[in-house]
């Protein structure tokens, strides 16, 4: 199995799997010489990756991914989420962190304006055994739809853990959000060209204006 590697985790959920499918899209158009692993609980799902199954723990089966993140093959992985969709190469935007993910940005009046997210989580073989260990002892209900919650508990306990606030732009924020958070030079230096849509960005967080972005990013790309 290759060192590096695309790693997703999706349930049986009709949307995940869309979005899945599409991330992929976007995967290989980007990084096509990079391979694709997906573990799914949905024993008769199948895309365009190698697949692992597995039975899942969790009453609902749409929030297993941070639970899963042990079953990448590979020894350094790209763990995306379903909605997370690649704009652009990135690999120069990474922190060389053990363990890494991508901010999450939110409206201004909200006190934890940044943190981190789960929609690219950056991490090696070693590391994500340490953190899968530690995620078995918890007995922390966190809100099943926030698993950022666990990351930030995470960083707690283990030192190398870098939040890269140059990896993701989440879709709650609007474009005002992102002219004010990099100013013209940085979104050259991160696109390579200004910002002339409100998703143009190396890793964009997809979970609103679906239509919008099928057919200005994956139609007639796909052949």
């Amino acid at each position: 199995m290759s060192s590096l590697g695309f790693f997703w985790v999706v349930s049986n959920d009709a949307n995940q799997q869309k979005l899945l499918e599409w991330s992929i899209i976007l995967a290989k158009r980007h990084y096509p010489e990079v391979p694709r692993c997906v573990a799914t609980s949905d024993s008769s799902f199948s895309c365009d990756a190698q697949m692992v199954y597995f039975k899942p723990t969790r009453d609902d089966p749409r929030h297993e991914s941070i639970y899963m993140l042990h079953l990448s093959p590979f020894d350094t992985t790209y763990y995306l989420c379903s909605r997370s969709m690649i704009m652009f190469r990135f690999d120069h935007l990474l922190a060389g962190a053990t363990f890494e993910t991508s901010k999450h940005y939110f409206e201004e009046d909200d006190p934890h304006c940044m943190e981190e997210d789960n929609a690219i989580i950056v991490y090696n073989k070693h590391v994500i055994k340490l953190f899968h260990s530690w995620l078995l002892t918890q007995k922390i209900d966190w809100i099943p739809e926030k698993p950022r919650h666990i990351l930030n508990e995470w960083r707690k306990h283990y030192p190398d853990y870098s939040v890269n606030e140059k990896l993701m732009i989440n879709s709650e924020a609007n474009k005002r959000h992102f002219m004010k958070a990099f100013d013209i030079q940085s979104r050259r230096e991160l696109c390579g060209v200004p910002l002339p849509l409100w998703f143009r960005f190396p890793i964009f967080d997809l979970d609103t204006s679906l239509d919008v972005f099928y057919n200005m990013v994956i139609k007639d790309k796909t052949h």
